[in-house]
């Protein structure tokens, strides 16, 4: 009997020992099951990868203007006459076979005795990348025939000038023959590189029943950031083209904006350039020229 309630101590002793080993002796502690969180809404899953930031293509910017950003637009260029076609109009507007710079002239030609429209051939010139701005191609009146006469701007693409160098094209109608070259007008050449002439105003200025052509030209330095800009009044006189206007610094003006104004109602135009100082400078037709 004393045997086996000896071997029941030693039993019980030994559970009691495991339970106290359990809880006090540093091993290892059975404890319940955690509950389990909701992932944060701000934190991706750990295993989760990150999605690709997308790539955005840049989208290219328009080809720069040759005409820098000063430049006046053009404010009227609509003949004070009434004029008829030169040749019969075609309303073809095609792209002309080998048109550029160094072919121009030959080109134009053909197409305006081919009927090609000056607002067409704008059109053309600008799709071609030689089309000077604002406007490469006008219908005037520059003998007072009351016939269609042409002028072009256009610029060399390949011109490291700022803005890039060219010339303006003077395309005559001749009765019952259609266009002829006249003639062509550039910068004279001097140590700075004047940009191709561009068409300001096409308008009879002086009341004379023939157009003037207001044309600029400007240069800037390497960066096409100062630039200074001269202008000429063009006209047709006894047969060739002539400056009617006077006394205009020949080293230009630090960007200037012209103007056209008719304060009195007369139709004999004033000639305003206004400096990038803000002064204005005014010439007034005496004598058959622009004077200030």
């Amino acid at each position: 009997m004393k045997k086996h309630v000896l071997l029941f101590l030693l039993l019980s002793l030994a559970l009691l020992s495991g339970c106290v080993d359990n809880g006090e002796s540093g091993g290892t502690t059975i404890l319940p099951p955690s509950p389990t969180l909701p992932p944060s809404p701000t934190a991706p899953p750990p295993t989760a990868t990150a999605a690709p930031t997308p790539t955005t293509t840049p989208i290219p910017s328009p080809a720069a203007s040759p005409t820098p950003g000063f430049a006046t637009p053009t404010a009227d260029l609509s003949a004070f006459f009434p004029v008829k076609p030169c040749v019969p109009p075609s309303t073809q507007a095609a792209p002309i076979k080998g048109l550029n710079f160094k072919n121009a002239p030959t080109v134009l030609l053909k197409a305006l005795n081919s009927g090609v429209r000056p607002a067409a051939l704008n059109s053309l010139l600008h799709s071609a990348g030689i089309g000077n701005y604002p406007l490469a191609a006008v219908g005037v009146d520059l003998n007072g025939d009351r016939r269609q006469d042409v002028v072009v701007s256009i610029f060399d693409p390949n011109s490291k000038a700022k803005p890039p160098q060219g010339f303006m094209l003077f395309f005559l109608c001749t009765k019952g023959k259609g266009y002829k070259q006249a003639e062509t007008f550039l910068e004279p050449v001097t140590s700075v590189s004047w940009s191709a002439p561009t068409i300001q105003f096409a308008k009879d200025l002086n009341a004379d029943g023939k157009d003037e052509i207001v044309v600029a030209s400007a240069h800037c330095d390497a960066q096409g950031a100062n630039c200074v800009e001269k202008y000429a009044i063009l006209a047709w006189q006894n047969g060739k083209l002539v400056d009617l206007l006077t006394n205009f610094p020949l080293q230009g003006i630090t960007n200037a904006v012209a103007q056209v104004t008719d304060p009195d109602g007369d139709h004999i135009y004033d000639f305003v350039v206004t400096t990038g100082e803000g002064k204005k400078l005014v010439w007034k037709y005496q004598n058959g020229v622009w004077k200030r």
